[in-house]
Order: C-alpha cells, then sequence, then structure tokens
C-alpha cells in the first residue's frame, strides 16, 4: 500500500522514521502495526533567474526610465495591457546627480530576483545600483572602470549560470569581454576576453539565451553580408561554439530584440522593417540554422508608422512568453504574444511618459 505523510515537514531532513498504523474501520481483527520507512533524501527544485527587468520582484517585467531633467532613475511596475496608474505603480528608485552618468543597462547582478541599474560614467567607471523593490536603491558601488579602453557595454545577461547576471563589453578593435559579478553585485568575480570580431561589419546584436542551457550567448549581426549568428556564452573562457543562423542583408530589416516570445525556454530574433512597420519573429534555434519564422503585425508604414518605436521586451503579464513594448512620443503601449510567430494576442496604450524620459532597453 502506500502511507502518505499529510504533514511535509515530518520528514523535511533525510533520516529513518518510524510509522504505526492503525485500522478505523472495516477489519476488526487488525489493530497496529509499525513500519519503518527511510527517507534518503529530500527534494529541492532547482533555482530559477528572475524575469528579466523586474525592479519589484512579482514575475513581471518593469518599465525603467530616466528622467533627463533631473536624473532620477524610476520605473513603471507593468501589468500587461492595463493602464499605468502613477500613484500606485510609478516609483523613484534613486538619483545619479548629473549627465555623465549614463544609464546603461540593468540586470539581477546579486541573484534576488529584482533587477538593479548598471552606469557607465564619462570617467570610465561603471556602477552598479542593488536594487530594493519599489524602494529606493539599497547599495551601490563602482565596480570597475574603462579608462583609457574604447570598450563599450555591448549587453548583460548571465554568462556563467550561477543566477547573476554578467557585463558583456566590445571595443574598437572587435575584442568582446565578459565581467562576472560577484555574489553581492557590487564586485567582480573574474573578467576575461572570450574572443574577437575584428575590424568590420560584426555588431553585437542581443544578448539571451539562444541554446536553452541558462547561460547568456551573444547574438551577432555582419552588416556587410547580413550573417547572423551566435556564439555561445561560456563565463569568461574562450568561445568555442558558434553558429550562423541565417542572414538578411536588406538594411531596412532591423533587429529591434532578442527574447523568448515562442515560450520554448530558446530566445528568439524580433525584426522591423523600417519602411512598412512590419514586425516579424525568427524563433530561435540555439547554433543551427533557423527554420521557423513568421510575421506577427504591422505598426504602420512610411512617416505615420515610423512614429511608433519598439522600445524593449519583457515578459509584462507574467505568462510564458515575452511581450513588446512601444513608444510615440509620449505614448507607451504592449503588445501581448502568444507564442504564434503568425499573429500577436493583445495590444494597448498603458501610459503617458514624460517627453524628458527616457526608456531603458537592452543594449541592441
Amino acid at each position: 500500500g502506500v502511507v502518505t505523510v499529510a504533514d511535509s515537514s515530518l520528514i523535511a531532513t533525510a533520516a529513518t522514521y518510524s510509522v504505526t498504523v492503525k485500522a478505523t474501520s472495516g477489519d476488526a481483527s487488525f489493530t497496529s502495526k509499525l513500519f519503518s520507512i527511510d527517507v534518503k533524501d529530500t527534494i529541492t527544485p532547482p533555482a530559477t533567474p528572475g524575469v528579466r527587468n523586474d525592479f519589484d520582484g512579482d514575475g513581471k517585467a518593469d518599465i525603467l526610465f530616466r528622467d533627463n531633467s533631473n536624473h532620477n532613475a524610476l520605473f513603471w511596475k507593468a501589468d500587461g495591457i492595463n493602464l499605468i496608474n502613477p500613484a500606485t505603480q510609478q516609483f523613484t528608485i534613486g538619483n545619479v546627480g548629473s549627465s555623465s552618468w549614463s544609464l546603461v543597462g540593468s540586470g539581477d547582478f546579486n541573484g534576488d530576483k529584482k533587477s538593479d541599474v548598471l552606469w557607465r560614467n564619462t570617467d570610465g567607471s561603471i556602477a552598479v545600483w542593488i536594487g530594493n523593490g519599489v524602494n529606493t536603491f539599497s547599495q551601490g558601488a563602482v565596480i570597475g572602470n574603462l579608462a583609457g579602453t574604447t570598450f563599450q557595454v555591448a549587453g548583460t545577461g548571465d554568462f556563467n549560470g550561477d543566477l547573476r547576471d554578467d557585463i558583456l563589453f566590445k571595443d574598437a578593435t572587435g575584442a568582446v569581454a565578459v565581467w562576472l559579478t560577484g555574489s553581492t553585485g557590487l564586485s567582480l568575480a573574474s573578467t576575461g576576453i572570450i574572443g574577437s570580431v575584428g575590424v568590420g561589419g560584426w555588431q553585437v546584436a542581443g544578448v539571451a539565451d539562444f541554446t536553452g542551457d541558462s547561460k547568456a550567448d551573444i547574438l551577432w549581426r555582419d552588416t556587410a553580408s547580413g550573417a547572423i549568428a551566435v556564439w555561445q556564452g561560456n563565463g569568461t573562457s574562450a568561445v568555442t561554439q558558434t553558429g550562423v543562423v541565417g542572414a538578411l542583408l536588406d538594411p531596412t530589416w532591423k533587429i529591434e530584440g532578442v527574447d523568448n516570445f515562442s515560450g520554448d525556454s530558446r530566445s528568439d530574433i524580433l525584426w522591423r522593417n523600417t519602411t512598412d512597420g512590419t514586425i516579424a519573429i525568427w524563433q530561435g534555434n540555439g547554433l543551427a540554422a533557423i527554420t521557423q519564422t513568421g510575421i506577427i503585425g504591422t505598426v504602420g508604414g512610411g512617416a505615420a508608422g515610423a512614429a511608433w518605436d519598439i522600445a524593449g521586451s519583457g515578459n509584462y503579464n507574467g505568462d510564458a512568453t515575452a511581450d513588446i513594448l512601444f513608444r510615440n512620443g509620449n505614448n507607451v503601449a504592449t503588445w501581448l504574444t502568444n507564442g504564434s510567430l503568425n499573429s500577436f494576442a493583445q495590444g494597448e496604450l498603458i501610459g503617458t511618459a514624460n517627453s524628458a524620459w527616457t526608456i531603458s532597453a537592452p543594449t541592441i
């Protein structure tokens, strides 16, 4: 038979337990019997990363702004296609003090499933603010300096699979480097050059997990040939696994983001045609050639369509697929995706942002 323990805390650790079974009805001749249950180990579910750009830890991506009029960093607590209420869903997380600091990215640098803010100063300093939910940031520190180099922040992602985001850089010679963050997010664990693309047309087009191994990879686009390639991330070690996944030379097609739009645990590529406003997705296939593509919609065309810019992507409603963020002047809208390569689920205006506010999105 099967013995079910209703209170799992009674067998929370590995040990041998004694269980007495007594009859409460049925065979009156059966009184009780003593059994020994040997619990070899307890099962702990594997740790999982937080949602990208989730500043309050509710499992939904939020929208990060920099207010260029007063140097505040703030975010909107997003909720799918629902209208933002500034009184209850808008939070200032800190003031950086001057225009010498540029907001260059975000990521969960300390592994607490709340996004943090990445800054770069004109003097080369790289700094992190540790997010504190809807409150002002709790800690901040300069974690390194790139003065005297041409290295630029090219993206953030978890390159070594430790559930903390790291920082990707590329310099003018084509050298590509990774900084791995330490346990608190306010220091570096290690750094390394992971490869080089030389001087030419290869540009970083995004950082995301294309192979499904829970490590960030790098998406490249060669402006000369149109080739699209993926480098499989491996911490600060030299990249050895790469693949050309497709090609699109037409310059009217722009890569606007990388995210998991299909819900299959591997990131995909978001495209927009700058001439007619067509929005398309290439479904990621690791290092292999992409075979599944589709057009999910169109945002106008020509001058009218161009007024709506793709401002980012993220899981704004907490389901299994990433959604798309748009901005037209002060208006901000979201499209909710449904895993399809042929359509999107819903789209709505969600709020009006001050004209001095710049949306911070992953570096493309």
